[in-house]
């Protein structure tokens, strides 16, 4: 089947292929290094644990942001949020690869804090700023370990969109169309999201984060492109009919 087209306003694939290539060639950097620092330097060993550590964490980025890994699901009608419909679910490989991430992110400063302890000549402040990382992501893993991995829900009525915890909702009546975007994060990561366009300016919107899809973003794109720009299509979300459509892809790109 071939391949969706991608909408304009998220990176190239060339950029999220670079970005992944840097989060793999460091992660890999760290994890070699580490053996070669412990059999240098015995007494430094937790502070080179604490460097295969971020190795990891950096590799786990790289299946984050993969463009295939978890991406092997297929749209389903189910129940979310409390409604029903076809489901654009949200993958558990790709959550699961996160927490992997997080735990060892954890471990790299718990590291850090116990050898900046241990060392003579090591600044205190490294002991702070390890344990803030190791307590940090501590308390991520326990509050979101149990979270599942949720997804986007269409029916009849609107969009409803369950991410972990968090349940959001909109009707197609606030639904004139959708746009893809990269929005930025405090410390300079970027995540792809579609976001919803209002009928009027200032009315509300719909955030939806794309990264964690367990289908292809550009099919997840296209399918709600093709129902906030066709009502009468609305009423077949109540039943098969709707998942039949988006496993054929016939959403009416070239409309």
């Amino acid at each position: 089947m071939d391949p969706l087209p991608r909408p304009s306003g998220w990176w190239l694939r060339g950029f999220r292929t670079w970005r992944r290539a840097m989060d793999a060639v460091a992660g890999g950097g760290c994890v070699l290094a580490a053996p070669i620092g412990v059999l240098a330097e015995p007494g430094y060993a937790v502070a080179w644990l604490g460097l295969a550590a971020a190795g990891v964490c950096l590799a786990m980025r790289w299946l984050v942001y993969g463009p295939r890994y978890g991406r092997h699901e297929q749209p389903y009608a189910g129940t979310l949020g409390g409604d029903s419909g076809p489901v654009l679910p949200y993958s558990e490989r790709r959550r699961s690869a996160a927490r992997v991430s997080t735990v060892a992110f954890g471990i790299a400063g718990a590291a850090l804090a116990w050898s900046a302890a241990t060392i003579p000549e090591a600044n205190r402040w490294a002991v702070v700023l390890g344990t803030g990382i190791a307590v940090g992501c501590a308390g991520s893993y326990l509050r979101n370990r149990r979270v599942p991995a949720g997804g986007v829900l269409l029916s009849p009525s609107g969009v409803t969109v369950v991410d972990g915890r968090r349940t959001t909702s909109l009707a197609w009546a606030d639904v004139a169309g959708v746009a893809a975007k990269v929005e930025y994060q405090r410390w300079g990561a970027s995540d792809d999201y579609l976001v919803t366009r209002p009928p009027r300016r200032g009315g509300p919107t719909l955030r939806i984060p794309a990264d964690p899809l367990a289908i292809e973003p550009a099919l997840a794109y296209w399918t709600l492109h093709h129902y906030a720009h066709h009502p009468a299509d609305r009423a077949e979300l109540a039943g098969e009919r709707s998942v039949r459509r988006v496993a054929l892809r016939d959403l009416g790109q070239s409309r």
